[in-house]
C-alpha cells in the first residue's frame, strides 16, 4: 500500500548514491523509490523500484557521467576500467554494501551504450528492486535508463510490506524478506484486526455508561416526586378537619351583643 507523490523534474528524485551522502532514506534504505512505466509504455503495469543513480549522457554521445559518484566515499564504489572516472563512464560501475543484504550492485554502462548503437543514448535513472539481484537496465528489453517522462511519481507512505502478502501467495519471493518488513506486516495486520474490536468495546462502554446515567437520573427524579407527594396533605384530610376560626375584629362584635343602656 503506497502513496504516490508527483515528480515534475528529475532533480526532485534523490538517488541511492545521493541519499548515502545526505542521509535521505525511504523504505529502509537510501534514496527514493520511484514508480515508472517500463520504456514509457503506459499499457504495462508500472514498476516500483529504488533509484540507484542518475546517468547523464556526455556531449560525445559515447559515455556517461554521474556527478553524485564524485562525493561517494572511495570504498563504497569502484570502476572496472581504470581509464574511467565519474565524469567519463564507459564500463562497469560497482557499488558495494548495497541494501539490507550488503550486495554489490553492478551497473554495466558498456551494455547500456551498446543498446544505443542505432540511436543516440539518453540520460536517466538506473533502478533496482530492493529484493532483486540485478538492476532493471540489465535486461535486453529495458537497457535504457529511466527517462523522467516515464516516471509516474515517487513512493511515499510507510506500509509497503503489504506487498509481501502477494509475493507469498504467488510464490514469487525469490529471497527472504527483510525482518523489519515481516515484523511491520504482522504488526499492521494485528492492528487492523484488533483496532475495530477495541473501538467497539470503548464505544459500547460509553453508550452503556450514558444509558446508566440517564436511568439513575430518572430513578432519582421518581424518588423525589414520591417524597414530595408523601409530604403534601391529602384533600380528604383538609375537608374533615375543623374550619379555621374567623378573624376577630378588635372587640367590636362583643360590644354589639351588649344591651344598650337607657338613660
Amino acid at each position: 500500500m503506497v502513496l504516490v507523490k508527483d515528480v515534475d523534474r528529475a532533480e526532485e528524485v534523490v538517488t541511492y548514491v545521493e541519499g548515502f551522502g545526505t542521509g535521505h532514506r525511504t523504505y529502509g534504505d537510501y534514496g527514493d523509490v520511484i514508480i515508472y512505466n517500463k520504456m514509457g509504455n503506459t499499457a504495462d503495469t508500472p514498476i516500483i523500484h529504488r533509484a540507484v543513480l542518475y546517468l547523464e549522457v556526455n556531449p560525445d554521445g559515447e559515455s556517461y557521467s554521474c556527478e553524485a559518484l564524485r562525493d561517494l566515499p572511495s570504498d563504497k564504489w569502484a570502476l572496472s576500467d581504470q581509464m574511467d572516472s565519474w565524469d567519463h563512464l564507459t564500463r562497469a560501475i560497482y557499488i558495494y554494501d548495497y541494501g539490507y543484504r550488503d550486495a554489490t550492485v553492478v551497473i554495466d554502462v558498456g551494455d547500456i551504450l551498446d543498446a544505443f548503437r542505432t540511436r543516440a543514448p539518453s540520460s536517466g535513472f538506473i533502478t533496482r528492486g530492493d529484493h532483486n539481484t540485478w538492476i532493471d537496465q540489465r535486461y535486453h528489453d529495458a537497457y535504457s535508463p529511466v527517462d523522467e517522462s516515464w516516471i509516474v511519481g515517487k513512493a511515499r507512505g510507510e506500509i509497503p510490506w503489504f506487498g509481501l502478502l502477494k509475493l507469498w501467495f504467488s510464490d514469487t519471493l525469490r529471497s527472504p524478506a527483510p525482518d523489519n518488513s515481516v515484523r511491520n506486516l504482522w504488526i499492521s495486520i494485528i492492528l487492523i484486526v484488533v483496532t475495530p474490536i477495541i473501538l467497539d468495546v470503548i464505544l459500547t462502554y460509553r453508550v452503556r455508561k450514558r444509558i446508566s446515567r440517564k436511568r439513575e437520573a430518572a430513578v432519582r427524579d421518581h424518588d423525589r416526586e414520591r417524597r414530595e407527594e408523601a409530604a403534601a396533605p391529602s384533600s380528604e384530610e383538609v375537608e374533615e378537619g375543623e374550619p379555621p376560626a374567623p378573624p376577630s375584629d378588635g372587640g367590636s362584635e362583643e360590644s354589639s351583643d351588649q344591651p344598650e343602656e337607657i338613660t
